[in-house]
């Protein structure tokens, strides 16, 4: 990995997220913010992701996953994830695309995804968490894995170190049930979707002008 180029890309609200290029291909580095003492907490949320996941390629295209262990950072263990680099995010892309028949094509491949997923696999549907490469739209985000398990855990106070957005302060009643209805989800994903020049997206999916029409762009 010395070899290879890092670019920090951004913060979420569970992980650092880097991408590195090495030997001509892009890799996704996440690291957890925070870190817990016990590392049973960590392996639990290890077996948690490897099995939604498995559950996850049935519905929606994943990046490959090459890497997933909790490492010991200052005394305290995070998890580190590494996979394939899938491309722009929808949501990135949405904002600044003007090739809106593009979009469209994306937007319902999402909704595809979004309606075919089963309702108890918790599943985010923030445009930001599905991406773009190669013809494929890909869900690229499974943290947390089981947010009602671990928010009913006696430990529940060990993963929320980890996973900060299952605490009330962020509200967790009402984000996680998003998670579990498919009209929720649909209606969280368009929360998140910005395009330019004041376009919007009816209820099939589809770029119109304005709500005043419902032909397609």
């Amino acid at each position: 990995m010395r070899e290879g180029k890092l670019q920090y890309t951004k913060t979420a609200s569970i992980c650092h997220i880097f991408i590195i290029n090495y030997l001509r291909k892009k890799y996704v580095v996440k690291v957890t913010k925070r870190g817990v003492r016990n590392i049973k907490i960590l392996l639990n949320v290890k077996n948690d992701y490897l099995n939604i996941r498995n559950i996850l390629t049935k519905y929606a295209n994943l990046p490959e996953l090459y890497f997933i262990e909790p490492i010991l950072i200052n005394n305290a263990y995070r998890l580190l994830l590494v996979e394939e680099y899938a491309g722009l995010d929808i949501r990135s892309i949405a904002r600044t695309s003007r090739d809106f028949q593009a979009i469209n094509k994306y937007i319902n491949e999402c909704l595809r995804i979004i309606n075919t997923v089963p309702v108890d696999i918790p599943v985010d549907t923030n445009p930001a968490n599905f991406t773009h490469k190669s013809k494929k739209i890909y869900f690229v985000d499974l943290l947390p894995t089981q947010p009602r398990k671990y928010r009913n855990s006696r430990d529940f106070l060990e993963y929320v170190k980890v996973f900060p957005t299952i605490g009330k302060d962020f509200d967790y009643l009402n984000k996680f049930t998003s998670y579990h209805k498919t009209k929720l989800r649909i209606k969280r994903f368009y929360k998140y979707l910005t395009l330019p020049n004041g376009r919007i997206v009816n209820k099939d999916g589809n770029v119109i002008k304005s709500t005043s029409t419902s032909e397609p762009l």
